[in-house]
């Protein structure tokens, strides 16, 4: 489903668990709402960069998952919602500053930190300036990914 030109995932309301990966990436969906519903994806990725996201709300009640990828949103500035993710491989984020509201110290995701792995995925430029490619940045703290 990437690069399909999605605005949004209403078509997911109700589903409740990711029995395969899902990938979103490269679309224009600016809200995640029709994902409230889902509680865990524990051996499947579900990639949502290159959209134009300003927030993470829709994954709320998401409680388990492989890989999160949400890079590649340059105006997502909430990432809170992940909050409550207390069980995942590896999520990768963009540069930690663009983010203006954080999951909070203390929540689930925050104290899984130690456990687990958070990135900051860099670009990588072409001579043209163009991305032509991302790469595992910064392994990212729990003092520099939380608030």
């Amino acid at each position: 489903m990437s690069y399909q030109m999605f605005t949004n995932v209403d078509f997911l309301s109700g589903v409740e668990e990711l029995r395969h990966n899902l990938y979103l990436n490269g679309n224009k969906k600016e809200n995640l709402k029709g994902m409230r519903s889902i509680k865990k994806a524990f051996h499947h990725n579900l990639v949502l960069s290159e959209n134009k996201l300003k927030s993470l709300d829709g994954l709320e009640n998401l409680r388990q998952i492989r890989r999160l990828d949400v890079h590649g949103n340059p105006e997502l500035v909430d990432i809170s919602a992940i909050r409550n993710i207390e069980l995942y491989g590896v999520v990768y984020v963009d540069d930690v500053r663009q983010y203006k509201i954080k999951p909070p110290k203390g929540s689930s995701f925050c104290n899984s930190i130690k456990n687990r792995k958070v990135f900051a995925r860099e670009k990588y430029l072409n001579k043209n300036n163009k991305i032509t490619e991302y790469f595992d940045g910064q392994e990212l703290t729990e003092s520099q990914i939380c608030m």
